[in-house]
């Protein structure tokens, strides 16, 4: 059986009438975060509020599709079909893998995004949790559960899961126009990282052969270009890395933005660790 890794957003979802526009950027940037990372999928599919990808190494694939600006979590998932006996007899084979018996504890969470689904939510919820019980004799537990057993009902088909790895949301790469990054130490790195994450395509200045890496990390939908000055291009819009222990005025006509204004050192050092690391 081939795997699909459940794909969700967040503030996406508050586009409004623009929304389609965002999710289509962000299956793109998925099949190229896929694709630049040697990841053979066999297809990717929308659905109001999920995106699901079809693929082999389902594990693989997260270790790369988490730093793709845009998704809010991920989870590789089995699907099967929508109804009652089939969803049974996988969340048991879930359950048994898992290693759930009698000293064990254990919960069901549900989500029907097909409302056409018979079953809302919280009676699927008691529906398999009543079946896993009498098969186990576990004991359920909704606060501290040993065993999440995770269940989303999209479209015709259903997705069975336990795990769900959080990943750093915003908007994806590429849908809020281009900022021109002045890199000249960590700090803009990390500046520019920041901007990325709310979908601005950067545009690299680094005449000190600062280590960009970083940025690279991220950068999936787009290919990231590289000019000698700020005033060597069209953008409207330069970024720097700068605190107000650091600021500093920047020779420019263009609007200069500062992502870490109010930003302490220990902070910026910890968050950029945090990408670093993630």
């Amino acid at each position: 059986m081939q795997s699909s890794i459940l794909v969700r957003y967040s503030e996406i979802g508050i586009k409004g009438m623009n929304r389609p526009f965002f999710e289509k950027a962000l299956v793109h940037n998925i099949k190229d975060c896929l694709g630049k990372n040697k990841l053979a999928y066999t297809k990717v599919n929308r659905y109001r509020g999920r995106i699901i990808v079809f693929i082999d190494h389902a594990e693989k694939a997260t270790h790369f599709l988490k730093n793709v600006f845009g998704i809010a979590s991920l989870s590789p998932a089995e699907e099967v079909d929508a109804d009652i006996e089939t969803l049974k007899a996988k969340t048991i084979e879930f359950a048994l893998e898992k290693g759930l018996n009698k000293n064990n504890t254990f919960r069901i969470t549900s989500k029907r995004i097909n409302k056409l689904f018979p079953y809302e939510s919280m009676k699927l919820n008691e529906i398999i949790g009543a079946f896993i019980q009498e098969k186990t004799h576990a004991k359920v537990s909704l606060e501290k559960s040993d065993i999440n057993i995770r269940i989303e009902v999209i479209d015709k088909k259903a997705y069975v899961f336990c795990q769900k790895i959080e990943c750093h949301a915003g908007l994806p790469l590429g849908t809020e126009g281009k900022v021109a990054c002045l890199i000249e130490n960590r700090a803009d790195v990390l500046a520019a990282v920041l901007m990325m994450r709310h979908g601005c395509e950067p545009v690299i200045v680094n005449n000190k052969n600062i280590d960009v890496d970083l940025i690279k990390k991220f950068c999936y939908g787009i290919e990231l270009k590289n000019v000698k000055n700020i005033e060597d291009n069209t953008v409207g819009v330069v970024v720097v890395g700068q605190t107000l222990k650091d600021y500093k005025k920047i020779k420019t006509e263009k609007l200069v933005l500062r992502p870490l204004i109010a930003y302490t050192d220990g902070e910026v050092e910890d968050l950029y660790k945090h990408y670093k690391d993630f």
